[in-house]
């Protein structure tokens, strides 16, 4: 899209987390992301967590209390395993296939996932897998929206929504720590008790694994896998959805100025410990007008087939 076509355009009214925080980290790259801009193809970490997806979501499509000497029970397992290596089999292509990201490292963590979790206490409601949302917001303009991983109902605890998390990284302390102050975990929290009720509702269950494997000489000892279970006050609730309106009325100004200045945190740019470089740093470094400027020109970056809309995600609608 045109600089000219994008200014033609309404203001966005509907926003999710990655918008957000795309305009957090730096509002000329929130313009090129409005303007269509993105990763061209599929880098192979999208591609293996898109896999690992892929097998919970088959593994927890349908109800299952067999236990783990039960013949149904593996039946299940490996075909759970066999749908995610056949996706990572057809998105592969011609990506590079590095270190963790391999298809043996999709069995790896099963193996040890099934170890680890062989029997959940949780049923899986109608509705989960990867569903779109939208849902407005009150006294304003605007909607949040996003996709889920799917809604539990946990015995002792209620409804959750489970937000299923891969990482290249281990997972540490501050790794695990992380989603008690993540803006995505609040709100599919605060999104569960709009459609369910706050009564009914715990908050959020985050399942995380990681891709690394301890080397054969290694003493690493953290686990591949992790669990937490997130809640929110209504305050934290309330405080979560006016810095969201807040977010997007700041980014609206910088819509009617029409002016989107970079960054000045420069690890945004370059990547820092744990950051990865922006994909749109070459095209920030061109001596020109940047709203006239074709990213696309540059290595990685291509143009979306379609909208940035989330919430209009093929399946269960909730």
């Amino acid at each position: 899209m045109l600089d000219a076509e994008l200014k033609e355009t309404q203001f966005p009214l509907t926003w999710d987390n990655s918008m957000r925080t795309t305009g957090r980290q730096c509002y000329r790259k929130l313009y090129w992301f409005l303007r269509g801009y993105d990763f061209i193809g599929k880098p192979i970490y999208f591609t293996w967590g898109s896999a690992w997806h892929e097998i919970l979501r088959y593994w927890y499509s349908e109800e299952h209390s067999w236990e783990v000497d039960d013949e149904d029970y593996w039946t299940h397992a490996k075909l759970a395993l066999a749908k995610g290596q056949e996706f990572y089999d057809n998105e592969i292509a011609d990506q590079d296939i590095s270190g963790d990201n391999s298809r043996e490292n999709l069995e790896s963590i099963w193996t040890n996932y099934l170890q680890e979790h062989p029997n959940e206490r949780w049923s899986q409601i109608e509705g989960g897998g990867e569903a779109g949302w939208e849902y407005p917001i009150i006294n304003s303009d605007y909607s949040m929206g996003g996709s889920l991983d799917g809604i539990i109902k946990w015995p002792s605890y209620g409804f959750l929504v489970r937000e299923d998390k891969t990482t290249g990284s281990y997972l540490t302390d501050g790794y695990v720590g992380q989603w008690s102050f993540s803006g995505q975990v609040s709100g599919y929290d605060w999104y569960l008790k709009q459609i369910l009720g706050p009564d009914d509702v715990f908050g959020v269950l985050v399942n995380m694994i990681t891709k690394k494997k301890p080397g054969p000489r290694s003493s690493w000892s953290t686990p591949r896998t992790a669990r937490v279970l997130e809640k929110r006050s209504k305050l934290e609730s309330q405080n979560f959805i006016d810095d969201f309106l807040y977010d997007i009325e700041d980014f609206k100004q910088a819509w009617l100025a029409w002016r989107w200045p970079r960054t000045p945190d420069v690890t945004n740019c370059s990547g820092g410990v744990g950051k990865a470089p922006c994909l749109f740093r070459p095209a920030c470094l061109v001596d020109g007008d940047y709203r006239q400027l074709d990213p696309s020109q540059f290595q990685g970056i291509g143009v979306r087939s379609e909208s940035w809309e989330p919430w209009r995600r093929k399946g269960d609608q909730l």
